[in-house]
C-alpha cells in the first residue's frame, strides 16, 4: 500500500549573531498537527560552546542525531517498522524537553575534534492504563514512554554524549549514556542506557556502525529487569567518479541488524499493541538491501528490500521499500 509520512517544516529564524530560534511542526495524513523533533532556542556563548533550551534531539548515538532524516538517512525510514533495529527496540529515537550544553574544539594542535553534548530534561514516563500496574506489553513497548512533555513527579533524565572526530580522514565515534530516575511515578524503578557509535564517510564510501543497550527495572511490578542490547552496520557506496552521469547518482546500500532481549517472554505479548510487526521486541536479525538514486543533494528516491527473522518465532514480516525525499 502507500503510506503518507508527514509534511515537516523546519523554520529557523536568527535574531542575532548569538541567538538562533529553530524548530520543526508535522502534518499528518490526517491533517492532524503535532510536535516535530525539535523546537529550541540556541545561545551561542563562544566557538566552543552553545547552550540550548526547549525541546531538542536527544544526543544518544549518531543515528538519532545526524542521520534520521529523509534526505540524509540511506534507507527508508519514514514509514512504519523500516527504521534500524536498535532505534525500534533498543534506542529510543526520542527527544528531551529540557536545557543542553553542546559544543566541539581541537585537541591542542592535533588534527582531532573532541564534541561533547551534555543534558537535564524531564525524563522518559509510562502512564499505564491501569495506574501503577503496567503490563508487559506497555513496559516493553518505547513509544509508551518516549514522550518527554509530560511533567513526572521524580522523573528526569542526565545525560550526553563526547566524541571524537578526524575531519580529515572523515573519522568520528563517540559514546553516550542516560540515566533516567523512575519513569513510572510512584515507584522507584530507573531506566539506564549507553551507546557506541563508529562512523566513516570519505570519497565513495559511507559506513556506519553502532551498539547500545538498556536497562530497564521492572521489578515493583512482578516482572524481571528488563536487559535491551542491539547493534546495527551499514555501508554505502556510490561512484561518484564515473563519467556516466546516470551511474554518478546511484548509490547501493547494505544495513545489517540484530537486537536480544532478557526479562520479556515473547510468548506472553500481545502483538496488536505494537504498530507494526517489526516493532514486537522479540530476538531477531535484519538485513536490508538498498539502491537509491539522487536527483540532487537533497532530492532522492529508495528502494529497499528488508529481511527480518526471528528464529523460533516468526513474525512473516519481509518487507519491500520505496521512498521519495526533497529537503529544501
Amino acid at each position: 500500500g502507500f503510506y503518507f509520512g508527514e509534511f515537516t517544516p523546519d523554520i529557523f529564524v536568527k535574531l542575532n549573531d548569538w541567538i538562533l530560534l529553530e524548530a520543526e511542526f508535522g502534518i499528518g495524513a490526517d491533517g492532524s498537527v503535532s510536535a516535530g523533533s525539535f523546537a529550541q532556542a540556541d545561545f551561542f556563548i563562544n566557538d566552543w560552546l552553545t547552550v540550548s533550551g526547549g525541546r531538542f534531539v536527544a544526543p544518544i548515538g549518531t543515528f538519532n542525531m545526524r542521520l534520521n532524516n529523509p534526505w540524509i538517512n540511506k534507507l527508508p525510514g519514514d514509514a512504519p517498522g523500516s527504521g534500524p533495529l536498535l532505534w525500534q527496540q533498543v534506542l529510543p529515537p526520542m527527544s528531551m524537553l529540557g536545557v543542553e550544553a553542546a559544543g566541539a574544539f581541537y585537541l591542542g594542535n592535533s588534527p582531532i575534534k573532541m564534541e561533547y553534548n551534555g543534558y537535564v530534561s524531564n525524563g522518559m514516563n509510562l502512564s499505564p492504563a491501569t495506574a501503577g500496574a503496567p503490563t508487559i506489553d506497555e513496559l516493553a513497548n518505547l513509544e509508551n514512554m518516549s514522550n518527554t512533555f509530560n511533567i513526572s513527579p521524580n522523573s528526569k533524565a542526565v545525560g550526553g554524549r563526547l566524541g571524537l572526530w578526524w575531519p580529515e580522514y572523515g573519522l568520528a565515534g563517540g559514546i553516550s549514556g542516560m540515566h533516567n530516575t523512575d519513569y513510572v511515578t510512584g515507584f522507584c524503578d530507573a531506566l539506564n542506557l549507553w551507546a557506541v557509535d563508529l562512523n566513516y564517510h570519505h570519497g565513495n564510501w559511507d559506513a556506519r556502525l553502532e551498539y547500545g543497550r538498556t536497562d530497564q527495572q521492572a521489578g515493583s511490578f512482578g516482572f524481571d529487569n528488563i536487559r535491551r542490547q542491539g547493534f546495527h552496520g551499514q555501508v554505502a557506496y556510490r561512484a561518484n567518479h564515473l563519467p556516466n552521469g546516470f551511474l554518478q547518482k546511484l548509490e547501493f546500500v547494505y544495513r545489517y541488524g540484530y537486537v536480544d532481549f532478557r526479562g520479556i517472554d515473547p510468548t506472553t505479548l500481545a502483538l496488536s499493541t505494537y504498530a507494526t510487526p517489526v516493532d514486537v521486541p522479540v530476538r531477531r536479525q535484519q538485513n536490508e538491501i538498498g539502491v537509491n538514486y539522487w536527483f540532487a543533494p537533497r532530492c532522492v528516491i529508495k528502494f529497499a528490500f528488508q529481511i527480518n527473522d526471528e528464529p523460533g518465532f516468526h513474525l512473516h514480516d519481509n518487507q519491500f521499500l520505496t521512498e521519495f525525499a526533497w529537503g529544501w
